[in-house]
């Protein structure tokens, strides 16, 4: 796989032609996959064999999961995978944007390969504390 970290002012939406991204802990195929939504560190957007990271632009931000969401959609997300699911008051949003999010828990590589593999399953509601963690 070919990995590259961008700073999100030079991420042009045209760059990100997969839909698809990971929560990660770190840039890093061997990363653990982020047990949160809105304070993920790293974003990584999947297209084909390439990843392109990401800092998260809103990580130090309070009350962004509207602003986080519109983030995603503008790059053409429709399909999230994270070590847990959403929170609760984040879910809706989600569904009303038309994303899917799904919950691993390991590494971005094996998460990647599992979702590829279509072994992952839909999260079906979201954290029941908490919205953007």
């Amino acid at each position: 796989m070919v990995w590259a970290v961008a700073e999100e002012e030079d991420l042009e939406v045209a760059e990100v032609a997969g839909n698809f991204c990971v929560f990660a802990t770190s840039p890093s195929e061997n990363a653990k996959l982020f047990k949160g939504f809105c304070k993920v560190p790293f974003i990584g957007f999947v297209e084909g064999d390439e990843i392109v990271w990401i800092e998260n632009p809103f990580v130090e931000d309070s009350g962004v999961a509207s602003i986080f969401l519109k983030f995603l959609l503008d790059k053409g997300i429709t399909e999230i995978v994270s070590g847990d699911a959403p929170g609760a008051g984040v879910f809706p949003i989600l569904e009303r944007a038309g994303i899917t999010a799904y919950k691993y828990d390991g590494t971005v590589k094996d998460a990647i390969d599992a979702y590829r593999n279509g072994k992952l399953v839909p999260v079906k509601d979201g954290f029941p504390k908490g919205d953007c963690r």
